[in-house]
């Protein structure tokens, strides 16, 4: 949950995820998953900012390439057991389209594919394409 998925970088490693659910999960069984959608890139992942605690210090870089449909995070933390030590993260996710997910879960042997969205107030909606993390649900063979 919470966007894990959107850590597998490739379309193709995608498929590959699905069909080792697909062969873990009992006859009929259900896969319940969600997955940050362009809008929440667009609209979160093109800021900077920073921590600051007594122990901690932390700086955020997120970046957003709408035309590789690709995303990064980068900190450097700086934290202090006994001395001040920095340590340097770099996170990728891709973005793909609802459309992409539902080929991909298709041709893994999936049925039943439901597309959501969740608005406050009115729990699960329509997916579009102003939905910031889209809700998929399906059932294995």
């Amino acid at each position: 949950m919470f966007d894990s998925l959107n850590h597998v970088l490739t379309i193709e490693e995608l498929a590959e995820v699905f069909g080792n659910v697909l062969a873990a999960l009992e006859p009929g069984g259900v896969f319940f998953f969600d997955l940050n959608m362009a809008a929440a890139y667009s609209l979160t992942w093109n800021d900077n900012f920073g921590i600051v605690e007594d122990d901690l210090a932390c700086i955020v870089r997120t970046g957003w390439n709408e035309e590789s449909r690709t995303a990064r995070f980068d900190a450097t933390i700086f934290n202090t057991p006994d001395a001040w030590q920095r340590v340097d993260l770099t996170i990728h996710q891709t973005c793909y389209t609802a459309e992409e997910i539902v080929t991909t879960l298709e041709s893994t042997g999936f049925t039943g594919i439901e597309c959501h969205a969740h608005e406050d107030g009115e729990g699960l909606v329509f997916l579009d394409e102003t939905a910031p993390r889209g809700f998929f649900f399906c059932h294995g063979l």
